[in-house]
């Protein structure tokens, strides 16, 4: 807020939208619950800077002040200040302990001041305020405390008004108190970016460097016509007024005023207003395009290098102008929408490898498509590109616009591209690609050390073979039914236990949940026919579906649990095919394997690293040159390049050729650089439990639906007889 101080009533009246109180915005039935609301946030009443959301308290500005008038004399002295205050709140005074305020009336009724950190303040409610005081001191002080928030301040000390106010330190200087008297300039550089778009946005940034005493300067015209302000952000206190000229207390030193504007409507010419006062007789402008929305270039101004101009840095990627006062700018607009010649349609197909110790993945990628802008594919943090080959050609990998981004130049309008990258973060929210391009499609294929299980893909659009997206309505209907018919026929626990067991097994092995199911209503049957020819039949059909269940579920936890100490003996299913098919097709169609495992591993990709690549001479060729672009356009082929003797382009890391848990993965449109993509993947030792969980709640539903017969106990124990007399007789 300190830094703020200068933005007068005025100002914040203009810009801040009032309009945003809550009762604009509640419905009529609950009005009668706003105070209850509002009740801990008194503060959301207040409006709030046009370029926040205003959900924090310190976006929103709760007390408007107006100008401070300060007439003192060498005995004391009198003070008059404005507020508009939307929540009740504390109300800072001039003054401080040494020279407090005195004999304060609050709207023409006396107020009660009191200290608060060292400052007098009061306390007001909602409304317009307006507070006067005296000051009573022997003779007069060097300087006046003053409020941050105070904005613009009328100074009259023993009748004679002070034009060259002295504001530091959160004090008013009463009069000069330098020794040396400096000429007083004020020297304005004015830089503008003006970015296409919906509406259009103008960001001026206006640096003062200002030399002798403090005073009033007025910057008269400092938006273009067609353009309204949005946010105003100054280090000095200013006012915008309704004619647009900007009102700055400046001092000695060098600021930066930045204001944010928009165009009130379309917007295909504008004028600049001609150099009056301090006004600058050029202004420099950048131009950022937006070639999704249409192709559109500036007219009328003088190209200029950005560097030469001092453009600010986060601008000098930008084309940039002169504009002399007084000039006028063009958007000429060429085409309304991206053009398809001019962008690139690529395809990525990605290899992603889970290290062994969790501590990142290998990624391997093959891109293919067009190249027909930017010539450069670039990866961003925390994606570091190790290796690329264009076809039998090594690339050199080179650090791109930033410090984040490594990547290759393309030379090609043709790609057919492979790399090898590192990503360190093993687990959380990634990149979907990490390259720095947007792709038209986007496959890949995860694969998992031995013992380990993706529960889901969150991001992709389709991750086939991931545990949550393998189940559909008719596994959970299955489910629900069985733990349905488990409660009805013993409770709540039961069905709980049958709940949980076929939800970790299902997946396992189907044939299961089937002959729990039909284990469960034969019983079911055989407890509602009453005693008759029936009831023998149904019995002996519970008995079947049993024996049925018993037969499949022996064998199943033998292998649950040996699979539960020893991951990598579990059979993963039937191997993939090493060509990529196309994910969408078999989505709709068959349902993908949960674990694929690959035990004869499949021919790396082309691209592996050679032990030492050949460096020959390097044939030069700008590719971002004219003649270089119109081959590219013509499909005229580039001639061969080669590095330089000494150039040493990177191999990378290996290339992983195991091959144990595999799942695709993708999306079906296309791909931002934005997207992100998080794998949920269970390690081995949540894997074991959770075979082993299933395993005990498996038992414990088929001991729950044997347990209470007393002829399958009797059965077992004649079968237990014979078979201890047969083994009798053998040993005779």
């Amino acid at each position: 807020m300190r830094r703020l101080r200068g933005i007068s009533a005025s100002l914040f009246l203009w810009l801040l939208p009032l309009s945003a109180l809550p009762q604009s915005f509640i419905p009529k039935d609950l009005e009668g619950w706003q105070a209850w609301v509002l009740q801990d946030r008194p503060y959301l009443r207040c409006p709030f800077f046009a370029n926040t959301d205003g959900v924090q308290k310190e976006n929103r500005v709760c007390a408007l002040p107006g100008r401070l008038t300060l007439e003192l004399t060498q005995g004391g002295g009198r003070f008059a200040q404005s507020w508009l205050i939307f929540a009740e709140g504390w109300v800072p005074l001039p003054g401080n302990l040494d020279n407090w305020p005195a004999e304060v009336s609050v709207n023409g009724a006396p107020g009660a001041v009191v200290s608060r950190g060292g400052i007098p303040q009061l306390y007001a409610a909602a409304g317009p305020l307006n507070v006067v005081g005296q000051f009573h001191w022997a003779h007069l002080p060097e300087s006046l405390a003053v409020p941050d928030q105070a904005g613009l301040i009328s100074l009259t000390v023993d009748g004679q008004k002070i034009e060259q106010l002295d504001r530091a330190d959160d004090a008013v200087w009463l009069g000069k108190h330098r020794d040396a008297e400096v000429a007083k300039e004020m020297d304005v550089q004015v830089y503008r970016l003006l970015t296409d778009g919906i509406p259009l946005k103008l960001d001026t940034r206006i640096v003062l460097r200002v030399t002798g005493d403090p005073r009033e300067e007025v910057l008269p015209g400092v938006l273009p016509g067609g353009f309204e302000a949005a946010a105003l952000r100054s280090p000095l206190p200013a006012r915008l007024g309704p004619d647009g000229s900007l009102r700055l207390q400046v001092r000695a030193g060098n600021w930066t005023v930045e204001m944010s504007a928009r165009a009130a409507e379309s917007l295909a010419k504008f004028s600049l207003a001609a150099a009056r006062g301090s006004w600058p007789k050029q202004e420099i402008w950048s131009y950022r395009s937006n070639d999704r929305l249409r192709v559109a270039v500036i007219e009328g101004a003088e190209g200029i290098d950005p560097s030469q101009a001092n453009v600010p840095q986060d601008w000098r990627a930008l084309p940039s102008y002169r504009v002399a006062a007084g000039g006028s700018l063009q958007i000429v607009e060429h085409s309304r929408g991206a053009l398809s010649q001019d962008t690139n349609h690529l395809n990525l197909n990605r290899e992603l490898y889970l290290d062994f110790s969790h501590s990142g993945f290998t990624v391997v990628d093959t891109i293919d498509g067009q190249m027909r802008a930017g010539w450069r594919l670039d990866m961003r943090q925390p994606f570091t590109l190790a290796h690329a080959a264009l076809g039998s050609d090594d690339l050199l990998v080179t650090q791109g616009g930033g410090p984040e981004l490594t990547g290759v130049e393309i030379r090609s309008p043709t790609v057919k591209l492979s790399t090898l990258a590192r990503v360190a973060d093993s687990g959380g929210k990634m990149a979907a690609t990490g390259w720095n391009q947007r792709f038209d499609q986007v496959s890949g294929t995860l694969t998992l050390p031995p013992g380990h299980r993706l529960l889901a893909a969150l991001g992709a659009d389709q991750a086939p073979g991931a545990w949550i997206e393998e189940w559909n309505l008719m596994d959970i209907f299955l489910v629900l039914l069985a733990s349905a018919v488990a409660f009805r026929l013993f409770g709540v626990v039961y069905a709980a236990v049958a709940f949980v067991g076929i939800v970790l097994i299902h997946k396992e092995n189907e044939i299961l949940v089937w002959l729990v199911l039909c284990a469960l209503a034969t019983l079911v049957l055989l407890r509602q026919l009453p005693e008759g020819r029936l009831k023998r039949p149904a019995r002996w059909l519970n008995y079947a579906a049993l024996a049925l269940l018993l037969v499949q579920m022996v064998p199943f936890a033998v292998d649950q649990i040996r699979f539960a100490f020893y991951p990598q003996l579990a059979s993963q299913g039937w191997n993939r095919s090493v060509e990529p098919q196309p994910l969408s097709a078999s989505v709709g169609s068959t349902r993908m394997p949960v674990e694929v495992a690959q035990i004869a591993a499949p021919a790396a990709p082309n691209f592996a690293p050679a032990p030492a690549p050949q460096l020959q001479e390097v044939v030069v060729d700008n590719p971002y040159s004219l003649g270089s672009l119109a081959r590219n356009r013509l499909g005229i082929p580039e001639p061969k390049q080669r590095y330089a003797p000494g150039a040493l382009v990177q191999a990378g890391p290996g290339i992983p050729q195991w091959r144990y848990v595999r799942y695709d993965y993708g999306w079906t449109g296309p791909v931002d650089a934005a997207q992100t993509v998080r794998f949920v993947v269970l390690s081995p030792g949540l894997v074991a439990v959770w075979r082993l969980l299933g395993v005990a709640l498996l038992i414990g539903i088929f001991w729950g639906m044997t347990r209470g017969d007393m002829e399958i106990r009797s059965i077992g124990r004649r079968l237990f007889t014979a078979r201890h007399r047969t083994g009798r007789c053998w040993r005779r």
